[in-house]
C-alpha cells in the first residue's frame, strides 16, 4: 500500500510541475487574460507540496514503526545429539531449525519439553558441553567440538 501512495503521490507532484511549466509559458507567451494568475498558481502549488510532503513523511514514519518488531529468541534442544541452542521464532509452527553440531535439521511444533539443562564434561577433548535432560536413560549426545557420541547411563 505504501509503495503504491508514495507512486501517486510522486506522479502528482510531476503532474503540476508541468501544469506549472506549461501555465507559465501560456501565460508569458500570450495575452490571453486568464481567471487565475501563475501567482496565485504557485501558492496553490505551494499548499499542495507542503501537504504531499507531509503525507510523505507520515508514510514513511509509519512504515519504519511496523519494521522495529523485536525479535524473538527461542531456546531449542537437538533431537539427535541433545546441544542446546538459540533460534529465531517467527511465530510459525512447525517451526524448522538445523542444529549448529551435528547439522541435522528439526522442527519445532507447540509444545514446550520438561526437563533440565546439564552440563557435562566431553571425556575426549575436555570441553564442557551444555545438553538437555530429558529424564530419558540412555541419554545419548554429541560433543560440539570434538563430535564424539556419549551416553549417559545414571
Amino acid at each position: 500500500m505504501s509503495k503504491k501512495s508514495l507512486l501517486i503521490i510522486i506522479i502528482t507532484a510531476i503532474v503540476y510541475f508541468i501544469w506549472l511549466i506549461i501555465w507559465g509559458a501560456i501565460e508569458f507567451f500570450t495575452t490571453l487574460n486568464m481567471p487565475i494568475s501563475l501567482k496565485i498558481w504557485s501558492i496553490i502549488g505551494v499548499f499542495i507540496y507542503s501537504a504531499l510532503i507531509i503525507i510523505e513523511v507520515l508514510i514513511l514514519m509509519g512504515k519504519e514503526k511496523r519494521e522495529e518488531t523485536p525479535v524473538k529468541i527461542k531456546k531449542v534442544v537437538c533431537g539427535y545429539c541433545k546441544t542446546k541452542f538459540d533460534v529465531e521464532d517467527t511465530g510459525e509452527r512447525p517451526l524448522e531449525y538445523v542444529c549448529p553440531n551435528c547439522g541435522n535439521e528439526g522442527f519445532l511444533k507447540g509444545k514446550t519439553l520438561k526437563g533440565n539443562s546439564i552440563f557435562i564434561e566431553c571425556s575426549n577433548c575436555k570441553n564442557e558441553i551444555e545438553i538437555f535432560d530429558f529424564g530419558e536413560r540412555p541419554l545419548e549426545y554429541v560433543c560440539p567440538v570434538c563430535h564424539l557420541k556419549g551416553i549417559i547411563n545414571d
